[in-house]
């Protein structure tokens, strides 16, 4: 067992690490740069309107100034400029994902995925981050679904009704994982949120059941951790260089 003084001690250094936590985070410098980076992007703009990377990039220097609006606007302006420019897609999909808009966000997934298939890129990098963008396009589809189908389900007003939604959800999703579908990790969270779901409405519901899908989806999670990681790739790419440099 931990002495006094060393307990003491463990506590003074957490405060020390609260207190560093705690203290307002400068970004002054941040801002100066994105403002530069934002100044030189629109100047390129100017001598090359046409250049559908120069907007993609004044989209993405937006985004991280939380100039959503301008944001939105630079990426269409890339597609306009380039409709095959499948970053611009997956960047406007990702911002409407994150703003709930999913209608509009399934439909930039579905052109990630119907351009990155016929995307020929000699660069062995740009190949793989198309390929991850695409399964991750595939992946939020998924998500996009199975989010809609629980919010349905649940929004039904009749509580035998809603809890009859609720259950044919789980057992679709279960279909999902039964049938080997991609994105396996998606269905199982979402056998777990509708079965949380229903359980706020039916507490007979089964909980072995639901803590069954808990471990399901724990298990699928960690292996899309091992298995589906770009910096794995990117890591791997770098190393096959260094190799053939040598």
């Amino acid at each position: 067992m931990a002495d006094e003084n060393t307990l003491e001690n463990l506590k003074k250094t957490l405060d020390e690490v609260k207190a560093e936590l705690s203290k307002p985070v400068d970004t002054s410098e941040r801002d100066q740069e994105l403002k530069e980076q934002e100044s030189r992007l629109k100047k390129i703009i100017e001598m090359d309107p046409g250049s559908d990377i120069a907007h993609h990039s004044l989209a993405d220097n937006y985004m991280h100034q939380r100039r959503y609006d301008e944001a939105e606007t630079e990426y269409k302006r890339a597609i306009e400029i380039n409709p095959q420019h499948t970053f611009s897609h997956y960047d406007l999909a990702e911002f409407y994902f994150d703003h709930k808009r999913f209608e509009e966000a399934k439909s930039e997934y579905q052109r990630v995925v119907e351009i990155g298939v016929t995307t020929e890129i000699d660069d062995e990098l740009y190949q793989d981050i198309i390929k991850d963008n695409i399964k991750r396009a595939k992946q939020r589809i998924a998500e996009i679904y199975v989010i809609q189908s629980i919010s349905a389900a649940k929004g039904e007003t009749d509580k035998d009704k809603r809890i009859e939604s609720l259950r044919s959800v789980v057992e679709e999703f279960k279909g999902h994982i039964d049938s080997g579908a991609e994105n396996l990790h998606v269905y199982t969270g979402g056998v777990v949120k509708a079965l949380e779901a229903l359980k706020q409405d039916d507490p007979s519901a089964d909980p072995e059941e639901l803590r069954q899908a808990h471990h399901a989806n724990i298990d699928a999670e960690s292996k899309v951790e091992r298995d589906d990681s770009i910096l794995d790739r990117l890591f791997e790419y770098a190393e096959r260089l260094s190799e053939e440099e040598e």
